[in-house]
């Protein structure tokens, strides 16, 4: 099935060809112009099923009276597994209409034959048969006559069912722990101080490539809405920023060291808690914790919804004292399965 046009395409002439026992078929054009042309190839053996029946596309493709020879392969049927060929984008997106031209290493030339092409469907997938790790092949993918993406050569092998190649087109975007990764060229230390709760950032970038540094102290709250205590800059290439925590309530807290060259880099992480007495207490205080939490539970055994009531509020309370963290979602859960027991207590 072939549509040739002029120009831009307003009016296709189209040419339908149904030929079942030829090895060749001729197509000629006697101007000297240059013709667009779009066609779906369906071709196979003329008897039997000794080989797979594959595709051959042109899409947006030039043609004049200039010869062009295009060779159809075929593979046995013993020999051919199928694939799933999936094409997307950097979203991971399907992009339908999109060309994938198989190509096979032959090594007696050195040189790539285009055994099939395939077209994708709406979902970005179409079927390629291939023989599988023994023979190498490289994929092309186009669209509209547009290159956008060559693969070096490769074997093909089945690893999960059902076999799927999968090309993505786009931008490389590049790995996305980047930033975290070590940073070469830079000596840096990130610390905190808990007898006088300051926290420093020391560095030295070597890599000629600095631009400026940043110390981000932040307390983290439970409802994700982290508190910016200290933000310190300095476009030197070696420096000391500091952070000075005294007097900030007790919590948790975290420390970033940034870098930036090109682009910016995390060189340093550092979690840490500011906390008072109950620090000293260690063990002890979470002993204690509980210890307060099972008098409050057994000091009103004799009424079950006041017991209830005075558990959830010495949790409250420990928690408040930082005797015994529980944080914000299992105190609620908590309150919320009592005020479950409670109704159904009242019925």
């Amino acid at each position: 099935d072939f549509n040739v046009w002029l120009g831009r395409g307003t009016v296709k002439r189209n040419n339908t060809f149904d030929e079942s026992s030829i090895a060749e078929l001729n197509l000629c054009i006697k101007q000297e112009r240059t013709y667009f042309t779009d066609a779906n190839i369906e071709y196979d053996e003329a008897i039997g099923t000794t080989y797979t029946q594959r595709n051959y596309f042109f899409q947006n493709d030039t043609i004049n009276n200039s010869l062009k020879h295009v060779r159809l392969f075929l593979l046995p049927s013993t020999l051919s597994t199928s694939f799933i060929i999936k094409v997307q984008d950097d979203r991971i997106l399907p992009l339908p209409d999109h060309l994938v031209k198989i190509q096979r290493f032959y090594p007696g030339t050195g040189g790539f034959e285009t055994v099939q092409i395939v077209r994708t469907d709406d979902n970005g997938q179409s079927v390629g048969f291939f023989e599988v790790e023994t023979v190498d092949y490289r994929f092309i993918v186009s669209v509209n006559n547009t290159l956008l993406l060559t693969t070096e050569k490769q074997k093909v092998k089945g690893e999960s069912v059902p076999f799927t190649l999968t090309f993505t087109i786009g931008v490389d975007l590049g790995a996305p722990w980047q930033p975290y990764e070590n940073i070469t060229d830079l000596v840096f230390t990130l610390s905190h101080n808990k007898t006088t709760d300051l926290v420093v950032f020391q560095y030295e970038d070597l890599s000629g490539e600095f631009t400026s540094s940043n110390l981000i102290v932040q307390r983290l709250n439970s409802s994700f809405e982290n508190v910016v205590i200290c933000n310190r800059i300095s476009t030197q290439a070696a420096a000391i920023l500091s952070c000075d925590l005294s007097g900030n309530q007790t919590g948790s807290y975290v420390a970033r060291g940034f870098i930036t060259r090109t682009e910016e880099f995390l060189a340093g992480q550092l979690p840490f808690s500011i906390e008072d007495f109950t620090e000293l207490l260690g063990l002890y205080g979470v002993f204690l914790g509980w210890f307060i939490i099972l008098v409050s539970a057994f000091a009103f055994k004799f009424n079950e919804i006041a017991g209830i009531v005075m558990i959830n509020l010495s949790i409250i309370f420990v928690n408040l004292i930082k005797l015994v963290s529980f944080g914000l979602v299992f105190i609620t859960a908590i309150m919320a399965a009592s005020i479950v027991i409670i109704i159904i207590l009242e019925k």
